[in-house]
């Protein structure tokens, strides 16, 4: 059978399989950092405050029992505990990366077209 068929040297490695399938974006790569700081938000400052305003025996009332058997107890309450520090770490490396991608983005003229390319996004 043909190679050439079958697609067999369509990708010489696997960077050029990256670029030519615009899997690789500056978009991608901003995203998964976004992400991790919003994720940080969330776990270190937002789920706390939540937990102190909204304590989990408020809903207690909501539970259902659907067979009877040993009883668990509750853990015991938590103190309210802001991670601040965490939260400002992923504050730091987000901007970080944000700043490199978008100086990469500037000085390496993505995307080659002024408005753009097809996929929306730049290619690296």
């Amino acid at each position: 059978m043909d190679s050439k068929l079958i697609g067999y040297d369509r990708y010489k490695n696997i960077i050029s399989f990256l670029l030519s399938e615009r899997l690789l974006t500056i978009s991608v790569i901003g995203s998964i950092f976004t992400f991790q700081f919003i994720n940080a938000l969330k776990m270190c400052i937002v789920d706390p405050l939540l937990d102190f305003v909204i304590p989990y025996e408020s809903f207690s009332f909501l539970n259902v029992t659907l067979r009877d058997g040993i009883e668990m107890q509750m853990p015991e309450p938590k103190k309210l505990s802001l991670d601040f520090g965490t939260f400002f770490k992923a504050f730091i490396t987000y901007i970080f990366v944000i700043f490199i991608l978008y100086m990469l983005a500037k000085y390496t003229r993505f995307p080659d077209e002024p408005l753009g390319n097809i996929m929306g996004s730049a290619i690296m």
